[in-house]
């Protein structure tokens, strides 16, 4: 749902018609139910299920797992149950983007689509990060369908864009700004949240300076994007790997030849 040029995620715009709340005054593109909830300086809303003594010691409150939990579960706990995972991390110059109005402008998320483009061309190099282990097999994906994790207000769900190598920087930008507009309205179809072959996920709004990201089932590798620091002018990248799959060396190979492309690919849109 649209106000003027905002869009507002369908769980805000339930809680905003039903309290009657004006939220022309939250200036952001997007609006979820937790900015409209932060606004009205509401921090959090805890229910409490059952009370329960643990060893009759600590007294606990239960609150119950939803679906979209169990099945975030059993997708990480699948691959790091039975694998080695490592992590290895590298720095991007933080080069500023020429911004326009579109839905990522004026955001650490302006880097977004860009990693995504630079990856998904690497990843026909490096085809054991587009692949998974089964069985004593490794099994290659021949498509390069990258996910993109969501998780703003209707829990977390993988958007997959298709055939990503085969789109241009704004074909993908396009695909984005159209999985993200459907999270938000909750219309994201079973297509779009399944059959992805390597995940990126970013945090960089949260302003983290490094994590660990966790390999999802049925993939080999999982790229996380942190926060530009602004007194170094950079951000890091982040990619989990299953040992059965791949190594370190070729994975840093993947990271270092991702940086210089990233980097640049903003020179290159910063001349247009």
């Amino acid at each position: 749902i649209s106000l003027d040029d905002k869009i507002i995620s369908y769980a805000a715009q339930s809680y905003i018609e039903k309290n009657n709340i004006d939220v022309s005054g939250i200036n952001k593109k997007i609006i979820t139910l937790s900015d409209v909830r932060k606004n009205l300086g509401i921090i959090q809303e805890e229910t409490t299920v059952e009370s329960s003594i643990i060893e009759g010691l600590i007294e606990t409150v239960q609150h119950p797992i939803g679906l979209a939990k169990k099945v975030e579960i059993e997708a990480l706990l699948n691959v790091q149950a039975g694998s080695l995972i490592s992590t290895i991390s590298i720095n991007v110059n933080a080069i500023p983007i020429n911004t326009d109005n579109s839905l990522f402008s004026s955001t650490n998320d302006s880097y977004l689509p860009i990693i995504i483009h630079e990856a998904s061309k690497l990843l026909r190099k490096f085809p054991a990060l587009n692949s998974f282990y089964q069985n004593n097999h490794i099994y290659e994906y021949i498509d390069i369908n990258i996910g993109v994790a969501l998780d703003i207000d209707d829990g977390l769900k993988v958007y997959n864009i298709r055939e990503c190598d085969n789109k241009d920087l704004d074909e993908i930008k396009d695909s984005l700004a159209r999985g993200v507009y459907s999270y938000l309205r909750k219309e994201l179809t079973i297509k779009e949240i399944t059959e992805t072959t390597f995940t990126i996920t970013d945090l960089s709004q949260y302003g983290v300076s490094n994590f660990i990201p966790l390999v999802n089932s049925h993939q080999s590798a999982i790229l996380g994007v942190s926060a530009v620091d602004k007194a170094l002018k950079r951000f890091s990248l982040s990619l989990s790997f299953d040992h059965r799959v791949t190594e370190g060396k070729s994975v840093s190979m993947f990271l270092s030849d991702l940086v210089k492309n990233i980097e640049q690919c903003v020179i290159n849109n910063n001349k247009n």
